[in-house]
């Protein structure tokens, strides 16, 4: 009886070998699969809230340096000019002094465009129209950057007002 038990084993089964590498494989590739598309969704949603970050500092930037302009045209009459009345040479925003250049003239309106009003790590461009029935049209574009210039990671946003005149 020894020499038959000695002999004895459970049979080969093919259909059995590699089952627990072959679920394991599964599982973890499911696992990987929901971790890149988390990690996916995470990463476009850092992107949109920087992009409207970028799109409000700029915002910003052009609502300031318009509010300066604004402030500058009607309490100081920077824009005014007539024989009268001088306009003034200067004005200040954020605590920097900006100088006023002589306007260009074009179809009866006075043209003004101002040089680079700087925030902290934003600016913007003005552009000032006088008609000359007293009407006032103000265009500010504001930037994400300090230099007020165009590239791939800018973002510029821009507002206008208009007031005077014959409405």
């Amino acid at each position: 009886m020894k020499f038959y038990l000695k002999y004895m084993h459970t049979p080969y089964r093919p259909y059995e070998s590699g089952m627990a590498l072959l679920i394991s494989i599964i599982f973890m590739s499911v696992v990987l699969a929901v971790g890149l598309s988390l990690a996916s969704f995470g990463y476009k949603q850092i992107i949109l809230v920087s992009s409207v970050t970028q799109a409000q500092n700029a915002f910003y930037a052009a609502d300031s340096a318009l509010e300066c302009v604004l402030y500058a045209d009607q309490h100081n009459a920077a824009f005014f000019n007539t024989p009268y009345h001088p306009r003034a040479p200067s004005f200040t925003c954020n605590n920097n002094a900006y100088t006023i250049s002589n306007p260009s003239s074009k179809n009866g309106w006075q043209i003004y465009t101002l040089p680079k009003i700087r925030f902290d790590n934003t600016c913007a461009l003005v552009s000032v129209y006088k008609g000359t029935y007293g009407e006032t049209y103000i265009f500010a574009t504001g930037y994400s950057n300090n230099t007020c210039t165009i590239n791939n990671h800018v973002t510029v946003r821009g507002i206008d007002t208009h007031y005077g005149g014959n409405y």
